[in-house]
């Protein structure tokens, strides 16, 4: 919302980096490795290793790569305007199911949640239509099978909590929000947005702890998703030493993420690969997403990371949802 983006917008130092191993991550030619380790034949390898690309491209000590995986993504290109989204005022915040045929934003500076729908991803975008059952909501992650959906709202008082909703099945109207509760909300901490796995088992939360908006990332699993939530951890190695992190994405395998940061300035889209196991290193300028002068925050990726939404604003402007591919 206008809150966030402009709260993303203070002028702080760079943030700092933490390298942790990522031998076997994917890379491309617009990638680095972590030190130590170089790109070869797509993958994060100790120096002077070969990879059999006949074999699926593995090591002999790891599973073979999937097809997709071993394909160097590069750079998004030119980024487009999503139509029959976007008005005059603000839009921002989305979020897809998998098949790209439902997408959750926000618009207007009233916390309201809109949708839209499509046939097939070639098509147009219908008109979007407001989910005024679900009340005031902020920052929705609806999970790729479009029957899971988080979100943070200040209803229950003057902090943000995380609140999730269900629903049986994609025609069917969603379920009255529930609060998650302790550890994941506490008093006297704002928690934002938060992004989650599709197992609905990893949860990584904007949070600030004593509502003085130096919002970071924080890191919580549970075994199920009938589970409670274990308490938050704190990613360092996403975290900058200044600036806020305030969205994310990130792969169900936790080999790469997507965040919004304003450590550099301007507020815009970071990527970062992991370890599979929540540490994260490398974390750098997302590929071709940013300009300078304007705010690029808000990520949502596909399932083969070949497309992304996000939020576009200029400065002073309101925000507007974009797309571009790779």
């Amino acid at each position: 919302m206008v809150h966030r983006i402009a709260a993303l917008a203070l002028p702080l130092l760079a943030g700092a980096c933490f390298n942790v191993s990522a031998e076997g991550v994917a890379c491309g030619e617009n990638d680095l490795c972590p030190s130590g380790l170089e790109c070869i034949s797509g993958l994060c390898l100790q120096p002077g290793s070969t990879v059999d690309v006949d074999d699926g491209g593995a090591p002999p000590d790891q599973a073979p790569i999937p097809p997709d995986a071993m394909v160097p993504l590069g750079d998004f290109g030119t980024a487009t305007v999503v139509g029959g989204l976007n008005t005059d005022g603000l839009e921002d915040d989305p979020s897809l199911t998998a098949d790209q045929l439902e997408i959750y934003f926000n618009r207007g500076a009233n916390d309201e949640l809109w949708v839209a729908t499509r046939a097939t991803t070639a098509d147009p975008w219908g008109t979007p239509v407001e989910l005024t059952a679900l009340g005031t909501v902020n920052e929705a992650q609806v999970l790729p099978d479009g029957l899971t959906m988080y979100f943070t709202s200040d209803r229950n008082g003057a902090q943000f909590d995380i609140f999730r909703t269900t629903r049986a099945d994609r025609e069917s109207a969603w379920g009255a929000p529930i609060a998650l509760g302790t550890p994941v909300n506490l008093a006297g901490s704002d928690q934002r947005g938060p992004c989650v796995n599709s197992a609905d088992t990893i949860m990584i939360i904007p949070s600030d702890p004593v509502t003085n908006n130096e919002f970071h990332l924080y890191r919580t699993t549970r075994a199920n998703p009938g589970a409670a939530w274990e308490i938050p951890q704190p990613l360092t190695s996403l975290n900058g030493a200044a600036g806020i992190e305030l969205d994310c994405w990130f792969a169900d395998d936790e080999s790469e993420i997507y965040l919004g940061s304003n450590r550099d300035g301007d507020p815009n889209l970071y990527r970062a690969v992991g370890d599979g196991a929540g540490n994260y290193s490398m974390v750098e300028p997302a590929p071709g997403i940013n300009v300078a002068t304007e705010s690029r925050v808000d990520p949502w990726l596909s399932p083969d990371r070949r497309t992304i939404y996000f939020t576009r604003a200029e400065q002073g402007g309101d925000g507007d949802i974009y797309t571009a591919t790779r």
